[in-house]
């Protein structure tokens, strides 16, 4: 199984990634296939799932409401006072000429706003609704076409969302990397072009997406 490398992607020009870490080597790698993958998230139906909130659902079963905080506004300010230490000047060394420190205290005030409450009433109810059960691999491809099979589903089940991953595949050092972009960029690659990959001292992969014609 290809190891799986997520990345952000970022759009890095040669120059201005060169002028941040000079400790970057650059590779030139070959796109080697392209590929995406789908997931589903698998929803069941539950009774009288308990939950709050500022609004009471249609459907939902009352169990209490109650004034609380649901947000905060400023009223003012108080001043309060830290002591900090700082290096003041006091002289110099000689025969150096070196200038001498010295540790000192000194009070500053700062400002600490105050704040008021702003209620307003929650509500906490029971409700029956479809929540998730887990999240099952429908397929993947290396096309553009995105037809995955139907997902069985058992009683009291249904599919909802749909994710779909876009990778790039190429090798870097002696491993299959997958890189992470999104459709719009993924459908916009080829394969066989090569690009430019970056490792910086953190192992996290940059890539220069200026692709050969």
């Amino acid at each position: 199984m290809r190891k799986i490398i997520v990345c952000t992607l970022i759009l890095l020009m040669l120059v201005s990634l060169s002028g941040c870490n000079s400790n970057l080597m650059a590779k030139t790698v070959t796109i080697d296939s392209l590929s995406w993958d789908a997931t589903a998230d698998i929803q069941e139906w539950k009774i009288a799932v308990e939950e709050s909130g500022w609004k009471l659902p249609e459907g939902a079963i009352l169990l209490k409401e109650q004034q609380e905080a649901k947000s905060y506004k400023i009223v003012g300010y108080e001043t309060k006072y830290r002591t900090e230490e700082y290096q003041e000047k006091i002289g110099y060394i000689l025969p150096t000429w070196r200038p001498r420190y010295e540790t000192r205290t000194r009070t500053v005030s700062y400002q600490v706003p105050k704040t008021e409450a702003i209620l307003a009433t929650k509500y906490y109810y029971t409700i029956d609704k479809w929540v998730h059960k887990k999240y099952v691999h429908l397929a993947e491809g290396y096309t553009n076409d995105y037809t995955v099979p139907e997902y069985k589903c058992k009683e009291n089940e249904q599919v909802g969302d749909i994710k779909y991953k876009y990778l790039v595949h190429f090798t870097f050092d002696g491993e299959d990397v997958a890189y992470v972009v999104d459709k719009e960029f993924w459908e916009s690659l080829n394969v066989g072009h090569q690009i430019k990959v970056y490792e910086d001292n953190n192992y996290k992969l940059h890539i220069d997406w200026n692709l050969e014609e």
